[in-house]
């Protein structure tokens, strides 16, 4: 019975002191020695566009993904990188507001 009880109890702070995420978040990391320019997030089936700006080497940058405007949608990002080329990759092939998941996208030297 004792040990049934401490069970629970450590699963009860367990769960209970575990923050729950009010979002999902799309994390950019610059692992190269240049800056990234002219980032951006696309919701896909809304056609929105976000601009985020510029991403100095070895830094990250956390976005929020917006789940109250763009419940249901597809999220690509894009830069321009120090060659000038326009780099786009698909983040979500599909997001929900119930997902509530954390991507993660790393810029590395070629």
């Amino acid at each position: 019975m004792k040990n049934s009880l401490f069970y629970c109890v450590i699963l009860f702070l367990i769960t209970g002191c575990h923050p729950f995420e009010k979002y999902g978040y799309i994390s950019i990391k610059n692992q190269t020695d240049h800056q990234i320019t002219d980032l951006k997030i696309t919701y896909i089936s809304a056609q929105k566009t976000y601009s985020l700006g510029t991403l100095y080497p070895y830094s990250e940058y956390k976005y929020a993904i917006n789940y109250e405007e763009h419940n249901e949608d597809s999220i690509n990002f894009s830069y321009r990188d120090k060659n000038h080329q326009n780099i786009t990759y698909e983040v979500a092939p599909y997001t929900a507001k119930y997902d509530k998941k954390n991507y993660e996208i790393t810029i590395q030297k070629k």
